[in-house]
């Protein structure tokens, strides 16, 4: 019924070339690093009465080597998501499992996302690291915030040792044979450093705050709950058939999204709803199921439930335009009424965080949103047209039905959208 898409597999580990803020920010840590070992570690050793320089020494370079063995685990390990080996559980208890459209893997776990960047599924996926160029999440979070703070330690030295250099520059014997090599090389290195700090230290505080939360970059991002992407819940298919839903039994309605940059996820298949712009059925009442067309066909086909990119749900949406038509869906909602805007008569949707009602929040606007964008994405990239891709987004691929490139992702644009 629809065209199929030509995928280009990932080729190893690699997520393509160095991008240049991963240049920048490479750049900047280990010139950081390196004024300090060639500029002032050997000026504090050579002074007969610092006692603390000899510590100093080795304990910086036992945290840079620690630190790049963390660095050197995060970039090689594989990170891609495994289906479930013959024999072994198919699902947890609460779920079924989703395939990907993507790269086509059966999905039997939560936060188990696809990240266009990389071209694969990764399980428990965070984020997509803007300055590493890979994923982060799973068994490689821990070394990454590891990595993170032991970096942190070590350009916290470096940030002293070129302040100590400015501040005490007769000490050190290239301010008197080459006063200007001196202070350009100590100058850069005391920014980059305090800028790096400062930028590291906020990074390590927002994912401390995600740590004691139990949540992910990606769903602090996406506002969802934690668990995102989720598994279809167990007896969905029998309660939507009914048009009731699975969580507490009433009606669902048909509405559609005021906005596409709304956070709308179909609770099944978890594809975007907004960017997809579609209509889609809502809970009235508790609001925490929404049920995409495709899914709603499911539930009564008894398909696969499958996570599209919300272009490839759009198209496939639009075969389906009378599903909607034929429900006697003319609520207090009304077909095709927008939902989730300032002005809408119902409250928000339950946070994830404080269990509390509150307005709908657009994707990318918040000051938290911001900040975790600065760092990483949630494995999508920004699209030259206003296709953008959902939770399975694809990364370097041509669709054959439509001639166009596509680009956009968990995290998340760039955009974290």
């Amino acid at each position: 019924m629809f065209a199929k898409s030509k995928r280009l597999k990932p080729k190893g580990l690699s997520c393509g070339v160095i991008s240049a803020t991963q240049f920048v920010s490479h750049f900047a840590t280990f010139y950081s690093i390196g004024c300090f070992a060639a500029l002032v570690l050997p000026t504090w050793r050579a002074e007969p009465d610092s006692i603390w320089a000899g510590p100093v020494f080795w304990g910086f370079w036992v945290l840079f080597v620690v630190d790049l063995a963390l660095y050197g685990f995060v970039l090689s390990a594989d990170t891609r998501y495994k289906d479930t080996l013959p024999g072994m559980p198919s699902s947890y208890s609460e779920g079924e499992s989703r395939k990907c459209d993507d790269c086509g893997c059966t999905v039997s776990h939560a936060r188990v996302k696809h990240c266009q960047t990389c071209g694969w599924c990764m399980a428990g996926f965070d984020h997509h690291c803007r300055y590493l160029n890979v994923c982060v999440g799973g068994r490689t979070y821990p070394a990454w915030y590891s990595f993170v703070l032991l970096l942190l330690v070590i350009i916290s030295i470096c940030t002293w040792g070129a302040i100590h250099a400015l501040t005490q520059s007769s000490r050190y014997d290239l301010s008197e044979t080459s006063p200007g090599l001196f202070w350009t090389l100590a100058s850069v290195a005391a920014a980059a450093s305090v800028l790096e700090c400062f930028f590291l230290f906020a990074l390590l505080s927002q994912h401390t705050y995600f740590c004691l939360a139990g949540i992910t970059t990606l769903e602090y991002i996406k506002d969802q709950e934690p668990g995102f992407p989720a598994l279809p819940p167990l007896g969905w298919r029998d309660a939507v058939q009914n048009d009731q839903c699975p969580s507490c039994g009433l009606e669902i309605v048909l509405v559609e999204a005021a906005d596409s940059r709304e956070i709308w996820y179909c609770s099944i298949c978890q594809g975007d709803l907004a960017k997809a712009a579609v209509r889609f059925w809502i809970c009235g009442s508790c609001e925490s199921v929404n049920v995409c067309p495709l899914c709603y066909q499911a539930a009564r086909s008894m398909g696969t439930v499958t996570t599209y990119r919300a272009s490839s749900l759009k198209r496939r949406c639009e075969g389906f335009a009378g599903i909607a038509d034929s429900l006697h869906a003319s609520s207090v909602f009304g077909s095709g009424v927008s939902r989730g805007s300032r002005g809408s008569p119902l409250s928000g949707r339950l946070s994830s965080f404080s269990g509390e009602q509150r307005e709908m929040r657009l994707g990318g606007k918040a000051l938290g949103a911001v900040v975790a964008a600065v760092e990483g994405h949630a494995g999508e990239v920004a699209q030259p047209q206003e296709r953008s891709c959902c939770c399975c987004s694809r990364g370097q691929e041509v669709d054959e039905d439509s001639g166009d490139q596509s680009g956009s992702s968990d995290g998340v644009t760039e955009d974290l959208g």
